[in-house]
Order: C-alpha cells, then structure tokens, then sequence
C-alpha cells in the first residue's frame, strides 16, 4: 500500500503563476474546447430503503458509547498480534513453504476473529486458503446477480528496531487514549479488517440476509506483493468457486481516502470532523468515549476513489568481484565505489512526465477545480485546456508530490549492502531500487531504460553486464579485461487497467460514500500511486477500486513510527461497511 496524499496546507498544487501564463491562457479560451478536463458530475446520496431496524441501529447503536468501547478493545486485540511480513517471506513464481514459526501469529489472529464474531463464522463460509489467507462466503438469495467483493490485508510492515525510543506508544501495544488506537497495521489495514467483519457481525445480529453474494478476502502477504495470499485467494474463487473471469460486480480494496482542501477564504480555525455528535455528554455529565476532537483546517473534502493503480518493478543490482584483497592497496573504484556510479547516474536521470486522456488524475483535478478554491481562475483555466498548455500543466503537478508520481514514473534506492570488514576490498555488493510504474510507460521501457544507464558504467569500469527478468532467461554482455560482473534483475508488474466511473458499481459506491459521509463530500476518481493485492484481480472484474473511508490527517504514521487510528474513524468505517453491503442488495 500505500501512499498518503500530503496535506493540503494552501494552494500549492498547481502554483504556476505569471502574467505571461495568463496570457496564454487567456489565448487558449478561443482555441477549441475539445481538450477540456473531464467533468466532476456527482451522484445524489443513496439512502438504503427504510428499514426501521436497520436504520435505527445504524444511527442509534452504532455511534453509542457502549458499542464504540467494544468495538475499539476488538481492535486493538488485532492490533496487539503481531501478524509481520518481512521481505525474506515473500513467494514468487515458486515460492518457498511458509515458515510455521513466523506465520504463527496468523493463526492467532484467525483465533481472535473466531472468538470475537461468533454469528459471522456460524452463518458465513470460512475458507482459509494456502494455511494463512481468508475467504468467507456471505451466500445471497439472488444467484444472478454477481458477487461484490471487499479486500484487506492480515499483515503489516516490520517495525525498524532502531526507531524503537521514537514509538510514543510500543508498537503492538493497542494502547489507546480519547481520540486514537496505536500500533503498527492500525490504518493499514487491521481497522478495515475489523470493520468488514464488524459490520457483517451487526447485520447478523438483526437477521439481514443478502440478496447478493459477498465475498471477503483477507490476505496474509500483501506488503510482500501477496503471491502467497491474494493472487492463491483469487484462483480459489475463480477456478474452485467457479466465478472464472468477470464473474465479479466490483471489488473494493484498501486505498486513499478524503482529502481536505483548505478554504483560503476563511480563517484557519480548526474546527470538528463529524456528523456524529462527539462533543456531548452521557446523561450523568460524563465525556463520552469518543469526545476527544479530531481537529481539521475547514475546507472541501474530497473524497478520493482510485479506479486504477501505477505499475511496480524492482530492480536488484548486484556486483560481483572476482579478486578481493586488502584496502591498503585498492583499485580505483571499490565495488561499493561502483555501485555509488550506478545509483548517482539513477538518481541524476529522473523519469520524464506525461499526461495521457486516460489517466484518471484528469478527473481528480477536475473536481479540484469545480469543487475547492485550491486553484485560481487561472489555473482552473490553464487546466481547463490542459493539452494546449500541457507542459505548464505538468510543471504545476511537479511542485505537489502525490500529483508528479501521478504522472510520472519514480524510483527509490531503498536497500544498499557491501562489505564485510574496513580493512577488506567488498567483492559483493546489492541495491535494490524500487520504480512505480507511471500509466504512459510499460515494464519493456523500464527495463530498456535502466539498462540504457548501466550498461556503459559496467563497461567503463571492465565489468561483464548481465540482466535477466521474469520473461527473460539471462543475457549476457562480455567486456574486455573483465574483473567482475554487473548483473540486473527485474522483477514487475504493469500499470493496472482503468475501471469505468460510468458503471453502477462506481455510481452506487460514490452514492454510499456521500450518505455516509454526508451530502457535502465530493468523490473524485483517481489513480493510486502505490500497489495494492488488486493486482491480482484484474480478470475478475472490470469494477476494481481502492479507497478506505476516512479523512487522512497526515500523522497517521502509516509505515512509519507511531502508527494510529482514529477511533472516529474506525467507527465511521465500521458504518460505511454496514450501509454499502445494504446499498448493494437493493
């Protein structure tokens, strides 16, 4: 997962400013209007039919004292179980058998959800597929009508040992105070988790029976790409229960959430999230559980959909030495030396940006525009015609990070290892560096690219080039006076196809987000600028979408220390799930 937009603190998203700007786009107004952005056409609140219990839980139950302290101790017992993907655990083509050991807490965690959602495991089918992964079957009444599917991950991100002193709170403790739960995997993804099966739970309790089949995958190895996990969960779905390609109405998968855009027209007071009253007392004058605040500049929210994610590669380079020896007499470039070359000249040659018509940035800009005082009238206008003055356009989204990874292809050196000793010349030294692929590029021109960089600096320095990828034995480049080798490995995945905003499934979903979350909300589509276990869904449905249901605040700490949740919104989400699985039985 998972990339959170930055907050938005002012306008400065597209900050390009210039008369002679505005004099171009004052030209563009009379070209022709067919480059225009996408509109941002928002569908109505769809309410579920009245169903007085239901309804009555929902609104009274649900946002009750009693309930949010029970609800919140089920989370923070997942949180506490320390269900942790490291990378050595990651599958592959042909994955190695999953160690008992490390997967232990899995089967803790199952143990858990089996204790606190006794009504879910009587009525719903659990399957757990390839020993650690989830799937339950809640079968409806209607047999032609496709299943939906709601997707999380069981695992979280190692917590780094040297970070240990900066946790406010220890990393799986659970720990909680007025306003948040804290521990790794409390936003990404255990309270999306608990929250699907906290809302089957409580339609359960009030005798719903769907109309529609739901479909519920937890996989155990999301944050190791999910070989194991998803890709092993959706050949059980399409091959054992039979739903084969496009059997699927739409999938629903973690992802961004609402994003507030800043009213620079109105002071900057901080003010409270909420459509559930938070700030008053029980009866007896006492602070109700969820009195705590959770402070927010006023603006727009935007709530943001991803209807298409980037592509991904890792490129793991190695160098190899033939002759070691001792650092008192060292050759001109050390292999770490090398790998410095290699990693500066990666680095000092950026991916250039492009905007296509297909990328749904567009649409996200749009309701930007139509909706939120972000952009000036000349900005608004500048994007409005977008292809004529694309390259200001592109220079804009290139001051805003999450906009410049929209549209362009990025690479992180995240791994580095050499050496073994001060005084012993390194024979053996990795990077792995990371790329996110952008939607104009494909995995062929990654690679072409990366070898296009490397290649001469093997051959500058007398070193044999070799790269191989996953449809790509080993090709090898032999050099003169050869010391050593550089070698390539690729491992990746394209850009995912674009499911359609036109769809009732989209329609039906923005309908729900904007009842639950109130009339006032926008829903933007968007594309998602990290990776997510949807990867292996693509032939299940063409109605693919991410996103998770709360306002992110930035200090959500998500693969980073001090990871948290707001327990405002964890009883949000809990109720979103509720009334998307009504909506979607209508």
């Amino acid at each position: 997962m998972k990339t959170i937009p930055p907050k938005r603190t002012g306008n400065n998203s597209i900050p390009f400013f210039s008369l002679v700007i505005v004099s171009l786009a004052l030209l563009a107004l009379y070209s022709s209007g067919s480059d225009s952005t996408p509109s941002c056409a928002q569908q109505p609140p769809f309410i579920p039919s009245t169903n007085p219990a239901l309804d009555d839980h929902y609104s009274g139950y649900l946002q009750s004292d009693t309930y949010s302290a029970a609800l919140i101790e089920r989370f923070a017992g997942a949180i506490r179980i320390p269900t942790v993907s490291y990378d050595y655990m990651r599958g592959g083509p042909n994955p190695l058998p999953q160690d008992p050991v490390l997967h232990k807490p899995f089967l803790d965690l199952h143990a858990h959800f089996l204790k606190s959602y006794p009504l879910l495991h009587s009525a719903l089918q659990r399957i757990v597929v390839n020993e650690y992964a989830l799937l339950y079957v809640w079968k409806g009444s209607d047999t032609t009508l496709k299943p939906m599917m709601f997707m999380a991950h069981q695992d979280v991100v190692p917590v780094d040992p040297t970070t240990a002193d900066e946790w406010l709170h220890a990393p799986f403790s659970g720990d909680r105070d007025d306003e948040f739960v804290y521990g790794r995997g409390a936003t990404d993804t255990k309270m999306t988790v608990v929250s699907i099966l906290e809302a089957v739970e409580n339609l359960l309790s009030l005798n719903f029976q769907p109309k529609r089949t739901l479909l519920i995958a937890f996989g155990h190895d999301e944050e190791i790409s999910g070989f194991n996990g998803a890709k092993r969960i959706v050949d059980y779905i399409q091959h054992d229960l039979g739903y084969g390609n496009n059997g699927i109405e739409f999938i629903l998968d973690e992802g961004l959430g609402a994003t507030i855009f800043p009213d620079r027209k109105k002071s900057q007071i901080l003010q409270n999230v909420d459509q559930l009253d938070l700030n008053s007392n029980n009866q007896d004058g006492s602070k109700r559980v969820l009195s705590e605040r959770s402070k927010r500049v006023p603006g727009q929210e935007v709530m943001l959909i991803e209807v298409s994610e980037k592509g991904y590669m890792d490129l793991n380079i190695t160098i190899s030495i033939n002759v070691g020896g001792h650092s008192s007499l060292p050759p001109d470039h050390t292999g770490i030396g090398i790998m410095s070359q290699i990693i500066t000249t990666l680095e000092d040659h950026p991916y250039q940006s492009e905007l296509l018509d297909s990328n749904p940035i567009l649409s996200h800009l749009a309701c930007v525009a139509e909706y939120t005082d972000t952009l000036t009238w000349y900005e608004k206008l500048i994007l409005k015609h977008w292809k004529l003055l694309k390259r200001l356009v592109l220079y804009g989204l290139s001051k805003d990070p999450f906009l410049k990874a929209s549209v362009t292809t990025t690479q992180a050196v995240d791994v580095i290892h050499g050496g073994v000793k001060v005084n012993a010349l390194p024979q053996q030294v990795y990077a792995l560096v990371n790329q996110r692929i952008a939607p104009h590029e494909t995995e062929q021109d990654v690679i072409d690219r990366l070898i296009s960089l490397v290649e001469p600096i093997a051959k500058q320095n007398s070193l044999d080039f070799e790269w191989s990828s996953e449809s790509q034995d080993i090709l090898k480049r032999q050099f003169t006076s050869s010391k050593g080798k550089v070698s390539l490995a690729f491992e990746g995945l394209e850009p995912s196809p674009t499911s359609p905003t036109d769809s009732f499934a989209f329609q039906r979903l923005s309908g729900t987000l904007r009842n639950v979350h109130g009339a006032q909300t926008i829903v933007a589509p968007t594309i998602m600028v990290a990776n997510t276990d949807t990867r292996w869904t693509w032939n299940l449905t063409p109605n693919i979408f991410r996103m998770i249901p709360i306002v992110w605040q930035g200090d959500e700490g998500i693969h980073t220390v001090n990871e948290k949740a707001r327990i405002v919104s964890v009883v949000k989400t809990v109720g979103f799930y509720y009334q998307l699985i009504r909506s979607f039985n209508e």
